[in-house]
């Protein structure tokens, strides 16, 4: 694997669980993230950098997590040393990048695979399935449509550059389109897109807006509104009773906006997975582990949300202007 922060750590697990696949080398430039991940598999080599571990005669295949700027080169490196590679998302930045990417595994004879998850999750699947029964008759349309608060939160510098592969598009943009193109079951004809930069605070596109059209003729829009107040799941009625509350164990407990001058605690799963993501990030820097949030809603002067853990006495508090600072 290269790159083994926080976005390795997260499909570490997974490749542990299963006996088709050996952990056998990881690379990043945090010596300190290195040590963890020795630690944490004594029997894997670790390496200062992407080369070196494409070098080793024992690696058959690379799992490209570094971050999005560094993609297309991480993966034409694998694929220039004969391995096969699964990049995530974003593939890459740039179309001339991707097609660049395409070339070198085609040149090498290597397989290449954009390692897309939301495709994979059990609610998409059960819904291509239901799509390909014919059950309810033929697909006509298909819209997908997100509100979060995705340029409301704390953010690290290379989620703020587009040029390093930041902002919604990037970010976000590829989970619905793994998920539109898996329920649409084909290839598109055409696609037109509009990208909205709203925040003067933080220079990149927080939305986008998109209309998809498959070969056959279906139609799809996707829209991502990362400036939003609340979380699309909010809209939602969960369960039996009809209720307008994520149920508790959806995908994060509703946001609702307190009085004025308020601070308000939000409990949920999402945040003991934040939590338990962070614990094992092999020291990832940016984040608290065993923190909880409080998100302060005195808009327009948005603070940002507070990690404080009461055992600890630590806090981090990431500022509107992106500074962070911890006692």
């Amino acid at each position: 694997m290269i790159g083994i922060g926080v976005g390795g750590a997260e499909i570490l697990p997974a490749m542990e669980a299963l006996d088709t696949i050996e952990l056998v080398a990881g690379a990043d430039v945090v010596q300190t993230t290195l040590d963890r991940f020795k630690e944490r598999y004594p029997g894997a080599r670790i390496y200062l950098s992407a080369e070196e571990l494409c070098r080793d005669p024992d690696v058959e295949a690379v799992w490209v997590s570094s971050p999005n700027r560094f993609h297309a080169e991480h993966t034409m490196l694998a694929a220039r040393y004969g391995k096969h590679v699964v990049v995530e998302k974003p593939m890459a930045i740039s179309f001339e990048q991707a097609e660049q990417m395409v070339e070198a595994a085609e040149r090498h004879g290597v397989k290449l695979l954009a390692g897309h998850t939301r495709a994979f999750t059990l609610p998409i699947r059960a819904m291509r399935r239901v799509i390909e029964s014919g059950r309810y008759g033929k697909l006509r349309a298909l819209n997908i449509w997100s509100y979060s608060d995705w340029m409301l939160r704390p953010r690290t510098p290379d989620e703020l550059g587009v040029a390093q592969g930041g902002g919604i598009p990037h970010r976000q943009g590829p989970h619905q389109v793994d998920t539109v193109r898996l329920l649409g079951g084909g290839l598109l004809r055409s696609v037109r897109a509009q990208v909205g930069q709203w925040m003067s605070e933080r220079p990149i596109p927080g939305y986008y807006a998109a209309f998809l059209e498959f070969e056959d003729g279906t139609p799809a829009t996707v829209v991502h509104n990362g400036y939003g107040y609340f979380l699309g799941a909010d809209l939602v009625p969960w369960g039996r009773t009809g209720s307008a509350t994520p149920r508790a164990n959806g995908p994060r407990s509703a946001r609702r906006c307190a009085p004025d001058g308020a601070t308000k605690v939000v409990r949920s799963k999402r945040c003991a997975s934040v939590a338990s993501r962070n614990a094992r990030s092999f020291g990832e820097p940016g984040r608290v582990p065993g923190c909880r949030r409080t998100w302060d809603w005195r808009w327009p002067v948005w603070i940002g949300p507070t990690y404080a853990n009461p055992n600890t006495g630590c806090a981090f508090t990431a500022t509107r202007a992106n500074e962070s600072s911890t006692s």
